[in-house]
């Protein structure tokens, strides 16, 4: 993890085109000590309003992640969703996520659609962006106007919810999209990484 966020710092911003030094995209970690990962991305959160960040990008710390990761996320946004603008976000396009799996067996990817009463995984997901109900905060970037459209709390953690599960459900219920780039993909470190190809060879 910290190597993928060393060679993070590495990358210049914004990756698009042309621009005007003033108008570099600026960018600030956050590391919190928290009891718990509902209380920590709540803090998370709540420093990047302060710092006035229009984006936060969760990452977790059994992540891995190449160092055009970021770069890849935001170019997700701008290719799809915004056109013929030299630089900037699309406002309509508040959560995009990379890909990623479960440690564990069956190593199930974090997506998920509400079906009925619960979520169920999409098992089978094509190349590219995607539309979910759910998907985990690994590795997630945000616009934090969100946070201002969607009242407190913003994450419960209990035994029924996983936080980030209980986020996205408030915002589905506000009829906001939440995406995934499914050719943006991280490694999840347990006793080994599981992979895009851990999971494909397991449904074999």
């Amino acid at each position: 993890f910290l190597h993928s966020i060393l060679n993070l710092k590495k990358l210049k911003f914004p990756p698009w085109g042309s621009y005007e030094k003033e108008n570099e995209i600026k960018y600030k970690f956050f590391v919190v000590d928290c009891l718990g990962i509902a209380q920590a991305r709540t803090e998370l959160v709540k420093d990047a309003l302060e710092w006035q960040a229009d984006y936060i990008l969760f990452l977790d710390p059994d992540m891995k992640f190449d160092s055009l990761f970021l770069h890849d996320l935001i170019m997700s946004i701008h290719n799809t969703f915004v056109k013929n603008i030299k630089g900037g976000f699309s406002e309509k396009i508040m959560m995009m996520g990379g890909l990623y799996f479960f440690r564990t067996p069956p190593f199930y990817p974090m997506l998920m659609k509400w079906e009925e009463t619960i979520h169920k995984y999409i098992k089978n997901y094509s190349e590219g962006v995607i539309e979910v109900d759910a998907t985990g905060f690994g590795c997630m970037l945000i616009n934090t106007k969100l946070f201002k459209e969607i009242s407190e709390p913003w994450f419960v953690h209990s035994e029924n919810v996983t936080e980030d599960v209980y986020f996205c459900r408030k915002v589905r219920e506000k009829g906001i999209s939440i995406y995934v780039d499914t050719q943006i993909k991280c490694g999840h470190m347990g006793t080994f990484e599981v992979t895009e190809d851990i999971y494909k060879a397991s449904q074999l």
